[in-house]
């Protein structure tokens, strides 16, 4: 650690420490602290009839998360793990989203310490179960959808009002029959208090052993009654995080890539010590006679050194600094939430409530280069004002007349990536008593989502090229733009002199990084809304000889919608005043439409509605009978009628069977949808270039502009899922719970991209479908392709989620464990015309999964102590599943990793009898740096390492105070 890094660290705990000890002394006299929480149940196998069940409305009614008619946990077919938040919270006082995160069950969801340079998800958690995508895990809040983040419909779960969150229940199998759409891997249900009373505040302060990453947190809850029937709670939350600006404090970082060494084996080997041969910060010749000649300040020609080639655009060692390292590992975050719940019983039978949610998330990425180089490089002429005079020379000497030159344009500063996210939620409802024990509950809600994408200091392509075509006015010898003198409608060109890593004028500067449509960079204004209602009777309209059937029937109607704006230069034309010279050989002479280096957006606008009825019933067939304790059949259906795909069924088939009381077996079979979502429907995309291979004429390789268009004509996919599973609970060993679940999902119709090359490949070999996405030219030449979304793809996961918890008395304390562990055997994706990988076990690069996954919890209490160790341990695996070792790369290999964290918490006891709690918390106790990961840093989202799974933050420490008046 550098020593700046350790004075800063000192100098913030000992803030921090100060600040809470003034926050105790104003505490103390009062403070009452919160009864402890109650360890949570083994997921699936409960160990209580509330366990995994909701408590809503004055009447008390219990509903297991999963199923609309079953009270009673032990009766629940489906897995569901249940987590207390106290748990989640201590472990990682962040966020329950990336507690969560934490679990076997989640991989490969999306947080702040994963999103590198995505503005729209900067700031956000989406939780992805079985890795078959956030889009396919259900979110609900109580019960109840929660209005989309994006046009994804993905939900992000730091906004919701974790304050009051009771604990989260995990169902890991298909629930589209109880929910609707989108729940194909599972739901994730936060259950709230929403009958909380009293006053609770929290705050908290962390930081990185390495001195960045702070982050700040405090909270505020208040509930009360008002009269006799009125119950009102209100919470609210504010959130800070720092983030890490680069990579330069972390001495596990280098960028690296597989070696491909044609004709030899192994074909690829892993290298690292990357650098580019294409651009320097002071610009770099890199074609003709000239080339290897860069200009370091001043101006002043220097030889650039080259390493040994790797690929067109990387190079090992030479001249130059890793430009990985200005990559933002973790953006800076700004967070304010804020929810208010408010019960009324009307009478003894009815109840009325509404409530309100508010999440506002910032996210600033610290930002990125905008080089030019490769086939976006600078075009320098002979005519050049700039150019040195050596240079000119040498130019003659060489019978040239321009040259191509790469620049890192570090001088003008990093491109700074800001998304805001801002979520307004409303909705209300009743539950009533409607005779015997028939109940009727309905509620309605609205929601808004608005995401503002800003690209401050974004480059504006056309004034770049136009300002480094700089030459002399014949008639007054000044330095002016080229086509100031051509082009009437160019006008305020300021040149630019390209010709060192200093060289320009700050006018200059600005003039590149403004937009001719005013601002300085390209801004977006996406949103989207939601309408939700729902009506459901239930009740038990007769009994069996093994007990009462529940039932449930009802209906729903969705709305949803998204419109996108974008600022003129976004969506308008790169050049509107045509092509500047030097543009004629790059990518951009192709790329039509978006005036920015980065971040051209395009307008999206529409909208789609359903209405769907749906029925749920569980019979017993069997109650207290030799070999069948208790054994029950759940069944459910639903039927869903889309404005844009039609209708479509749902339903599920499950078993639940208890032969004796320390045994029950469960299994599910059950058809599952996800509708496509607005951006798949209504998305339109800036036109991209890039070369491929034309079978039909030869194997040319022309450029060809591709778009990724929405479409309307997608259906929904459609999943089976089958679970099986038992709960052991031993009544010769209390305190002790196992479940074990086997899994299996397939997705059919998965909505994707088949990609340009593909369409082509597929169209030629017979595909006849995809050839009207090919688009030619009157002379046959292939010019364009439309890459947009389609029904292409099968998914198909299979696993088996191991759980165990056990309690026991320790003198004046207490033991508790728990483990989860997930298996996992295949996570396959199946396009047309590709060969299945299964990418279980896939590690080293993104879209892989571990085969084994543990979560193991260790929680000692005496008195008003509590020490709690957790291990997350990462199985070992394989770089990528596409590879075999000894063959195609040399090692292919990535070892097991374990990441220990550690909470200590007391609780402390005034003269008075008040009580307060102070907490502490390590995460990554042992600094475990994660494996490297051979990527191209030299393409945006890149990562050193598989940032879904691996932390690259390194050790971190929170420390802060619970208080409850």
């Amino acid at each position: 650690m550098a020593v700046q890094s350790q004075r800063f660290f000192r100098h913030y705990l000992l803030s921090s420490a100060a600040l809470f000890s003034t926050v105790l002394v104003c505490v103390m006299p009062s403070a009452a602290f919160a009864q402890e929480a109650t360890d949570p149940a083994v997921g699936g196998s409960t160990n209580s009839a509330a366990a995994g069940a909701s408590i809503e409305g004055g009447n008390n009614d219990i509903v297991v998360t999963g199923s609309r008619v079953i009270s009673d946990g032990f009766s629940a077919p489906s897995p569901v793990t249940v987590v207390a938040a106290q748990q989640l919270l201590t472990s990682t006082p962040s966020t329950i989203g990336e507690a969560l995160n934490k679990l076997p069950q989640f991989a490969n969801s999306v947080r702040p310490t994963t999103s590198q340079f995505a503005p729209e998800s900067g700031a956000a958690t989406q939780l992805n179960l079985r890795s078959l995508g956030a889009q396919r895990s259900l979110i609900l809040l109580d019960g109840r959808r929660v209005t989309p983040s994006t046009s994804d419909g993905i939900v992000d779960v730091s906004i919701l009002p974790e304050e009051l969150v009771q604990r989260v229940d995990i169902v890991t199998g298909g629930a589209s029959a109880a929910y609707g759409s989108d729940a194909v891997a599972g739901v994730v249900n936060f259950v709230l208090d929403t009958r909380f009373k009293g006053i609770k505040a929290a705050a908290q302060a962390g930081i990185t052993q390495r001195g960045d990453n702070e982050t700040q947190k405090i909270s505020l809850t208040v509930g009360a009654n008002v009269g006799e029937r009125l119950h009102i709670v209100a919470s609210g939350s504010y959130f800070m995080q720092s983030g890490v600006r680069d990579y330069r404090d972390r001495d596990w970082f280098q960028s690296c890539a597989p070696l491909v060494l044609a004709g030899q084996t192994p074909l690829r080997v892993r290298t690292c010590n990357l650098k580019t041969p294409l651009e320097a910060d002071g610009g770099l010749i890199v074609s003709g006679p000239l080339r290897g000649i860069q200009f370091g300040p001043g101006g002043v020609p220097q030889p650039f050194t080259f390493g040994n080639p790797l690929t067109p655009s990387q190079m090992v060692g030479g001249s130059g600094e890793d430009q990985g390292l200005d990559f933002t590992p973790v953006a800076a975050i700004e967070r304010k939430t804020a929810y208010a719940h408010a019960l009324y019983e009307a009478s003894d039978s009815i109840d009325l409530y509404a409530d309100a949610l508010y999440g506002n998330s910032l996210a600033k990425f610290g930002g990125t280069l905008m080089g030019f180089y490769g086939n976006t490089a600078l075009t320098i002429y002979r005519d050049n004002a700039f150019l040195p005079p050596s240079v000119a020379a040498q130019m003659d000497a060489a019978g040239i007349t321009q040259f191509t030159l790469g620049h890192t344009m570090r001088q003008t500063g990093l491109l700074r990536n800001l998304g805001e996210s801002e979520t307004v939620r409303f909705s209300g409802g009743f539950k009533a008593k409607v005779g015997g024990d028939w109940s009727l509950d309905g509620h309605y809600g609205y929601g808004t989502n608005l995401q503002t994408i800003r690209a401050e200091g974004n480059l504006t392509i056309e004034r770049v090229f136009d300002a480094v075509d700089a030459v002399r006015d014949p008639v007054t010898g000044n330095i002016v733009c080229n086509r100031s003198l051509t082009v009437p409608a160019v006008q305020g060109c300021v040149p630019f002199n390209v010709f060192g890593p200093d060289a320009a004028s700050q006018a200059a500067i600005d003039y590149i990084r403004s937009s001719p449509y005013g601002g300085t960079g390209s801004r977006t204004f996406e949103r989207t809304k939601q309408h939700v209602a729902e009506i459901v009777l239930s009740g038990t309209p007769f009994a069996t000889w093994a007990g009462d059937v529940a039932i449930a029937v009802g209906g729903g109607y969705r709305k949803e919608s998204v419109n996108r704006t974008v600022d003129p230069g976004s969506d308008g034309l790169k050049f509107p005043n045509g092509q500047p010279r030097g543009v004629a050989n790059t990518r951009y002479a192709t790329s039509t439409f978006g005036a920015y280096f980065l971040s051209n957006q395009r307008p999206i606008v529409g909208g789609y509605d359903l209405w769907e009825v749906f029925g749920e019933a569980l019979i017993p067939l069997a109650d207290g009978v030799p070999f069948a304790q208790k054994l029950d059949l759940n069944l459910a259906g639903r039927h869903t009628s889309y404005s844009t795909s039609g209708g479509v069924n749902t339903w599920k088939v499950g078993l639940n069977w208890q032969p004796i009381d320390d045994i029950r077996f469960r299994a599910t079979r059950s058809r599952d949808i996800r509708a496509p979502n607005l951006r798949e429907l209504f998305s339109t995309s800036a036109a991209g270039a890039s070369a491929a291979v034309d079978p039909f004429r030869n194997n040319e390789t022309p450029v060809v502009v591709s778009q990724a268009n929405g479409s309307t004509a997608l259906k929904p996919e459609v999943a089976d899922t089958l679970t099986v599973g038992g709960v052991f609970t031993p009544s010769f060993i209390p305190g002790l719970n196992i479940s074990a679940d086997y899994y299996t999902v397939q997705i059919d119709d998965a909505i994707g991209q088949l990609g340009v090359q593909n369409i082509i490949d597929q169209c030629f070999r017979g595909a006849t479908a995809l050839c009207p996405r090919l688009e030619r030219a009157p002379n046959g030449v292939l010019f364009r392709v439309d890459n947009g979304f389609l029904n292409i793809n099968r998914l198909k996961t299979r696993g088996l989620d191991i759980e165990g918890s056990y309690r026991t008395e320790l003198g004046s304390g207490s033991l508790g464990l728990r483990a989860i562990a997930s298996r996992v055997f295949e996570l396959s994706t199946l396009i047309p015309g590709s060969t299945v990988v299964n990418r279980a076990g896939q590690v080293g690069v993104d879209g892989g999964v571990p085969k084994w996954t543990f979560n193991i919890n260790a929680t000692l209490k005496f008195g008003g102590f509590t020490a709690s160790v957790d291990e997350r341990i990462i199985g070992a695996g394989t770089y990528d599943a596409t590879f075999v070792e000894g063959v195609t790369i040399d090692d292919n290999h990535v070892p097991a990793i374990t990441y220990t964290d550690l909470s200590l918490t007391q609780d402390i006891t005034t003269e008075n009898g008040r009580k307060f709690q102070i907490f502490a918390t390590v995460n990554n106790l042992l600094d475990q740096d994660p494996p490297g990961n051979a990527g191209n840093f030299f393409v945006f989202a890149t990562r050193p390492t598989n940032t879904f799974l691996y932390d690259q933050i390194g050790r971190s420490f929170t420390v802060g105070v619970r208080v409850q008046l």
